[in-house]
């Protein structure tokens, strides 16, 4: 059997995990990237989803089914974190602004830790869309969200100031131990 060298998860959650430690905006992508479209044309779209088992696919997370599994802890300590998708049309690709947000689906109530915010670029093309797939979202106390309906929010900005803002019903797995 072969030792896998790199591994391109653990290197994003560490490197994201190091920005929301810091606060730093040090994931950039090349000024020069064409999306192929006016981006002042229409209206700026976000869509959320998950990412399929090799981390670059978009997994469309639409109709308010979907179970996404809530990850052991890596170097962020207690927290757990869902891998997200996401796929953008209508917006400057470069230094574009992601925030991820959980809600309890039937109280409002907003789930700790809070927002999960980078600042990073699109590369990857999804027939009329740009996608990013990797991203993690930050959720703490698994055994208590388990099974429940959570409201998943990502807000994305871009250097324009055009802003899209969607949001996705998800029910969390996670395979753990609870007390």
């Amino acid at each position: 059997m072969m030792r896998k060298i790199f591994d391109y998860r653990k290197f994003l959650m560490s490197l994201c995990g190091f920005c929301l430690l810091c606060g730093c905006d040090m994931l950039r992508m090349d000024e020069d990237f064409d999306t192929g479209a006016d981006s002042g044309a229409a209206a700026p779209m976000v869509q959320l989803g998950g990412t399929d088992d090799g981390g670059d696919g978009f997994v469309d997370w639409s109709g308010g089914s979907a179970t996404p599994q809530l990850m052991n802890a890596g170097s962020q300590v207690s927290l757990r974190h869902i891998w997200l998708g996401v796929r953008m049309k209508n917006m400057q690709p470069q230094h574009v602004h992601f925030k991820i947000e959980f809600f309890d689906a039937t109280t409002g109530a907003s789930l700790p830790p809070g927002s999960t915010e980078i600042t990073t670029g699109f590369k990857i093309r999804d027939g009329d869309w740009l996608s990013y797939s990797g991203m993690p979202g930050f959720l703490k106390d698994p055994c208590k969200i388990k099974g429940r309906k959570l409201r998943a929010r990502m807000t994305l900005t871009d250097p324009s100031g055009s802003t899209a803002v969607t949001e996705e019903v998800i029910i969390p797995r996670y395979n753990g131990i609870c007390p």
